[in-house]
C-alpha cells in the first residue's frame, strides 16, 4: 500500500496537508506565545493599547488552544 495512502482519514481528507498533522500554526503559536511572555506583552497591552487589546484575555486563551492542535 502506498505510504500516502495510509494519511487519508475517515471523512476522505489528506493528513499531510493538515495543520494539525504538521503542527505548523501549533509551533507557531507556541513561538508567539513565548515571545509574548517573554516581553510581558499583557503590560504594554494595558499600558499602552487597551481599547485595541480590549480581549487580551480570550485572545491568550485562544492562542493557548491553537498550540495544542497537534
Amino acid at each position: 500500500m502506498d505510504d500516502k495512502r495510509k494519511l487519508v482519514t475517515y471523512c476522505g481528507l489528506y493528513c499531510g496537508d493538515c495543520s494539525g498533522y504538521s503542527q505548523d500554526i501549533a509551533k507557531v503559536a507556541q513561538k508567539l506565545n513565548v515571545q509574548l511572555e517573554r516581553y510581558k506583552y499583557d503590560l504594554t497591552v494595558k499600558a499602552m493599547f487597551s481599547k485595541q487589546f480590549k480581549d487580551l484575555d480570550q485572545f491568550k486563551e485562544n492562542l493557548i488552544f491553537l498550540t495544542q492542535m497537534k
